[in-house]
């Protein structure tokens, strides 16, 4: 309807790194959500597979992956995506 605002979806991010242990990870992830226009939605936070999946358990994500490769191979399914 004229006048009314438009309700716009948040721009889906995904990280390179910042996992739990690294200096900028959590700074970047809560900057990101400032502004509710942008949202986290997967990425590969370390090349160490427990720090990975404890960074996503952390920020509550659905979706991540192992490996840059993966994350950036379009042919590549999510290591995992949680309902």
């Amino acid at each position: 309807m004229k006048g009314e605002a438009k309700t716009m979806q948040p721009f889906k991010l995904a990280f390179v790194g910042g996992g739990l242990n690294s200096v900028a990870g959590y700074t970047h992830f809560s900057a990101s959500r400032m502004d509710h226009k942008f949202q986290v939605a997967t990425g590969v936070f370390s090349r160490n597979k427990e720090t990975n999946q404890k960074t996503v358990d952390f920020w509550g994500l659905k979706e991540y992956h192992q490996s840059f490769e993966e994350l950036t191979d379009r042919k590549f399914k999510p290591t995992s995506t949680r309902k």
